[in-house]
């Protein structure tokens, strides 16, 4: 009968779900993502990851003259994530409503660019927990509080190449 086929295609389907979940539970996993970007290297950027196989998170600024790269970003099934607009610290992190109006600024141009819905992922610039926010006793938590509400996630970096205080190329 139809039910009793449907109750072993969920057994089985069950099964073959915990086996995965069990082995993926043993896999290390490590996520590509890209600050700052983008740049004249991230077509090259992308080959390689091409080459692999590999996708990436780029957290990008808005860089005029780059919209073809925003757009190939996407087009090669990568993620573009917020670094907000202008990446300008004094002026973003002068206010809740200036950081919040920079990252929304980003997602409508990336928007209108690449004609896709904002990922609403988001890390910030000099990290989430950068002096530049702690000077302000509340800001941290009224700008997190505002991103929640607004549907964003952020992330941080657990590894920092230091490529931003050296020349690396």
């Amino acid at each position: 009968s139809i039910l009793a086929e449907n109750i072993k295609l969920e057994k089985e389907l069950s099964e073959k779900q915990s086996t995965y979940d069990k082995a993926m539970s043993q896999k290390k996993i490590a996520h590509l993502t890209f600050d700052d970007g983008p740049s004249s290297n991230t077509l090259k950027l992308l080959d390689v990851l091409d080459k692999y196989n590999a996708k990436a998170t780029f957290f990008v600024i808005y860089k005029e003259g780059f919209d073809d790269i925003y757009r190939e970003i996407v087009n090669r099934g990568h993620v573009l994530a917020n670094h907000t607009y202008s990446h300008n610290y004094q002026k973003i992190y002068s206010s809740t409503k200036a950081f919040i109006s920079d990252v929304e600024a980003l997602d409508n141009k990336l928007k209108e660019i690449t004609g896709k819905e904002p990922s609403k992922i988001l890390r910030f610039p000099g990290g989430s927990n950068t002096g530049y926010m702690s000077e302000h006793k509340n800001m941290p938590h009224c700008i997190f509080k505002a991103l929640k509400h607004r549907g964003y996630t952020y992330f941080d970096w657990n590894v920092d190449s230091s490529d931003a205080t050296k020349v690396t190329l």
